[in-house]
């Protein structure tokens, strides 16, 4: 009869089977950070969303810390016992914090102007092991803590201050360099030796991360986080009912009007007016004003005029987004669209359409929102 192992041999033999396929281990383990914030992030608004991303922030803070930490924990017994481990939760951290990341920013603006941004995101998100060969270790966890703090920082200070624009984002970038520097006195503190080799490499990278990010602001990259497009469209027809509800007429589409990149026809009659209607979300108490900004395709010019910037206050709180619309009665058969961004540019989403001249007003049908 086969012996029964003692909880530290089951222990042992689990260990040694974690160290002998961790190749395999390590990615799973960030796999499950975002398996698990797959199911659990909801709102970025949320106490209890941002408190698994703090959480997450401290845990992979920590990780890091202790694992160069072995001239001053190697007599704790505790240390010398689970110090392995600490690869696998550094990677389920690592794998909750960009995976919370890339939810809540894939879900902010238009996925066209912002993809540059996520590409980032995900890539750190996908390839860590892969950097993880090329780089010093110390040097490219430290990297990926700043990317991580940084992104969260300029998320969560416009959802403290309920508004934003250019000076939430600073904000945010001065917290994170506050807080990072602090870390990095700890490291060099007490763990002087693991840390003072790559101190100045490590220094220089926080400071182009750090550029990098302003100018991906500056230039319209960064997505207006936590205001994001929950629906829209170009109608015929928009009215406010007794109820609240917001009644709109659209015309009956094939298919391939469900794809974004699709710009529908718009068939327009004489003296017609055309609405766009938007529903943005934002967090509870958020005011701020949004617009619509009006532009058409010149093809002599081979570029986009713009014709209108219409301003739309915007309170926030309701999940499935605050409607707003606005509508025009001047303008010409070609390639339109109509840009919802923020005060300062930043672009939350775009509708396309194309004006077509028509003699009689096309079927519609009835939308409530």
């Amino acid at each position: 009869i086969r012996e029964m192992k003692t909880p530290r041999e089951l222990w042992i033999s689990i260990k040694i089977f974690i160290d002998k396929h961790e190749r395999v281990f390590l990615p799973l383990f960030l796999l499950l950070g975002f398996i698990v914030d797959s199911f659990t992030l909801t709102r970025v608004d949320k106490v209890f969303d941002n408190v698994i991303l703090s959480f997450y922030i401290l845990l992979a803070a920590t990780t890091i810390l202790l694992t160069y930490s072995k001239e001053k924990l190697y007599y704790f017994k505790s240390y010398i016992k689970y110090n392995k481990l600490l690869p696998y939760i550094m990677q389920y951290a690592f794998g909750g914090l960009f995976s919370g990341l890339v939810i809540f920013y894939s879900k902010s603006a238009s996925i066209f102007t912002s993809f540059p941004f996520l590409i980032i995101l995900i890539t750190l998100l996908v390839g860590n092991e892969f950097f993880n060969k090329k780089w010093p270790k110390i040097t490219f966890q430290i990297l990926m803590f700043y990317i991580a703090l940084l992104s969260y920082c300029i998320l969560i200070v416009p959802i403290i201050l309920n508004t934003i624009n250019m000076w939430t984002f600073l904000l945010g970038n001065i917290i994170s360099l506050v807080l990072i520097y602090t870390y990095l006195w700890i490291f060099n503190k007490y763990v002087p030796k693991a840390f003072k080799p790559h101190k100045k490499k490590v220094k220089n990278i926080i400071l182009s991360v750090f550029l990098l990010f302003n100018i991906m602001y500056f230039t319209n990259i960064i997505p207006p986080i936590p205001l994001s497009l929950k629906d829209g469209g170009i109608y015929h027809s928009v009215v406010k009912n007794s109820t609240g509800e917001y009644v709109v007429k659209d015309e009956v589409r094939t298919i391939l009007s469900f794809f974004r990149s699709f710009n529908p026809i718009f068939h327009k009659v004489p003296g017609e007016t055309i609405y766009a209607f938007s529903s943005v979300f934002a967090p509870t108490d958020f005011n701020n004003t949004i617009y619509h900004e009006w532009s058409y395709y010149d093809i002599d010019k081979k570029r986009w005029v713009q014709t209108d910037r219409i301003p739309i206050k915007l309170t926030g709180g309701r999940d499935q987004g605050f409607r707003g619309y606005s509508f025009k009665n001047s303008f010409s058969d070609g390639l339109w669209r109509v840009t919802i961004e923020t005060g300062g540019g930043q672009k939350i989403g775009r509708l396309n359409f194309t004006i077509k001249e028509s003699t009689s007003r096309p079927e519609l049908k009835r939308e409530v929102y």
